[in-house]
């Protein structure tokens, strides 16, 4: 049976921009899952965009993301 993925980033094209979606189910009864959005024209930037806002998240002590930190 496969294993449930921790966290998926989905990229799209809208015109101009590149939007990166950033999921990670929390896996907690009554705990919202953690949902991140980066844009830019530039599909790497996107997904950096939601990269680092894992990372802010993580250091501000949000239990969904302290699990993607090597904490």
């Amino acid at each position: 049976m496969p294993e449930e993925p921790l966290l998926t980033i989905t990229l799209s094209k809208n015109a101009n921009d590149f939007h990166a979606h950033l999921h990670a189910p929390s896996g907690i009864n009554g705990v919202a899952d953690l949902r991140l959005k980066g844009i830019s024209d530039n599909a790497i930037e996107a997904i950096e965009a939601c990269l680092g806002q894992l990372q802010a998240r993580a250091a501000d002590g949000d239990e969904i993301a302290l699990r993607f930190a090597g904490v």
